[in-house]
């Protein structure tokens, strides 16, 4: 039972544990501890079958209501990061409008939940509405996220980027100041600073073709979904909701599946370029060491 409830807390949460809340991780345990309480009830030899019962469904409402609570971190997370972007174009501020949006939608959803679980007397019936939750996160809310989380990322790293390129700069001064005192040559760092140069310029470039992408992808998406997005603003059925976001999951995996490289690949690659970059900055620094004697 407890390996069980721990995969589908797992299931729920670790994909996405990138983007969590500060607060999230104590959420975490204390769903955790919650698990363990439902084994130790069923394996209590004292207890009489009702009084089993009643333990059981108590703890279970506690982890249900605490796992969508998660849910509620996650969201106000997203909403966070979403909203510190800056220097968005017309374009890209419409598209975090309308993904703010998505997170708004959630209402309804939660607030079902919350009293459908209010209301539950049996274990069986508490294990039914942990299975619906489920479906909806499945069907609705992880393309909501993905979509969220692949624009948050791109100017995440527009962010990394711009530290990486001011970095750069201010060793490129410092070099110059060797330069000057006759401490270094230009030669013993010429090639390594092109290198340097090369690598960033190639993080921006795959930096700025995701960000093209995610721009143009979002845009259509949201448009082409927008009478989708507006039926399911207005249902209460968590059915109803995953219903009405066919069209978007669709949209996503079209995109995802597409021959072009994913907002992601664009992103881990760029990344990668970027690392390789701050390695340079080591190999080079060890260089100047050796060169003037510390």
């Amino acid at each position: 039972m407890i390996i069980a409830a721990s995969l589908f807390i797992g299931g729920l949460f670790l994909p996405i544990s990138n983007i969590y809340a500060e607060d999230l991780p104590s959420a975490l345990k204390e769903v955790t501890e919650k698990v363990g309480e439902i084994s130790d009830v069923s394996e209590n030899q004292v207890l009489s079958a009702d009084e089993k019962e009643q333990k059981e469904v108590r703890i279970r409402k506690e982890a249900l209501s605490k796992i969508f609570d998660l849910t509620l971190l996650e969201d106000k997370d997203l909403r966070n990061k979403l909203s510190g972007i800056k220097n968005l174009s017309p374009e890209q501020e419409i598209i975090r409008e309308k993904l703010l949006g998505m997170l708004d939608e959630n209402e309804n959803a939660y607030s079902e939940m919350r009293s459908r679980l209010t209301d539950l007397t049996a274990v069986s019936e508490i294990k039914q509405l942990a299975i619906d939750f489920k479906d909806w996160r499945t069907a609705v809310y992880n393309p909501k996220f993905e979509k969220i989380v692949s624009f948050i990322l791109v100017f995440q790293e527009r962010a990394i980027l711009a530290t990486a390129n001011d970095r750069l700069a201010k060793i490129m001064v410092d070099i110059e100041r060797l330069e000057t005192a006759k401490l270094l040559k230009k030669e013993d760092t010429e090639n390594d600073i092109s290198k340097i140069i090369n690598t960033f310029r190639l993080a921006e470039q795959l930096n700025g073709q995701a960000e093209k992408l995610i721009t143009e992808t979002l845009s259509e998406e949201l448009k082409t979904s927008q009478t989708a997005l507006v039926a399911s603003s207005k249902a209460t059925s968590l059915t109803t909701i995953a219903a009405s976001t066919t069209m978007e999951t669709t949209l996503l995996e079209a995109t995802e599946n597409s021959e072009q490289p994913s907002v992601k690949a664009l992103i881990e690659e760029s990344l990668g370029h970027v690392r390789s970059g701050y390695n340079l900055f080591l190999e080079m620094a060890k260089l100047i060491r050796n060169k003037i004697g510390i």
